[in-house]
């Protein structure tokens, strides 16, 4: 579920913290996940600085928290039925769904469809009934499975982290 996860944040940032650019739609997004619109005002007020200014480590024990649903009430939403495969509908935590995933690649799309909410996947019809997609979702996979390959050879590589409180 970890290179899953992974997977995204490389799409999504190329795990480059101190980004802050124009998404699609002319709004800014930031940081590691490309937080945009509202999550990233709530983000950056969380921390009281701008997104570019909060080191990474920080940011991903906030993006822990965020899907323990522990900030912001974030919620797992159920699009196209993808929290359902797991026993779970829209308003679930998360990281809880995330468990019941079974391999590297399910737990790529299934994060990007119940939090990241990205739309760059085939097959997605947005609220005006436009169909959406791209090759996001090909993109996340073959990352997400990079990931689970430089772990799998390298066991010992998480070793050393140390976890820091996040500021209060």
């Amino acid at each position: 579920q970890a290179a899953g996860i992974a997977g995204n944040i490389m799409k999504e940032s190329g795990f480059v913290a101190n980004s802050k650019v124009r998404d699609n739609n002319g709004k800014f997004a930031g940081g590691i996940v490309g937080w945009n619109g509202p999550n990233l005002d709530r983000v950056e007020r969380y921390f009281g600085s701008d997104i570019r200014q909060v080191p990474f480590e920080q940011q991903v024990e906030y993006l822990v928290k965020e899907l323990k649903g522990e900030v912001n009430g974030i919620k797992a939403i159920n699009r196209d039925g993808y929290a359902s495969r797991f026993g779970f509908k829209t308003g679930a935590n998360v990281l809880d769904v995330m468990k019941r995933t079974r391999s590297t690649e399910e737990a790529a799309v299934t994060y990007e469809r119940i939090f990241e909410g990205s739309g760059d996947y085939k097959g997605w019809t947005d609220q005006y009934g436009r169909r959406r997609g791209g090759d996001g979702d090909k993109a996340r996979m073959e990352y997400a499975l990079g990931f689970h390959k430089l772990v799998s050879q390298n066991p010992n590589l998480a070793q050393g982290y140390e976890s820091k409180p996040l500021p209060s």
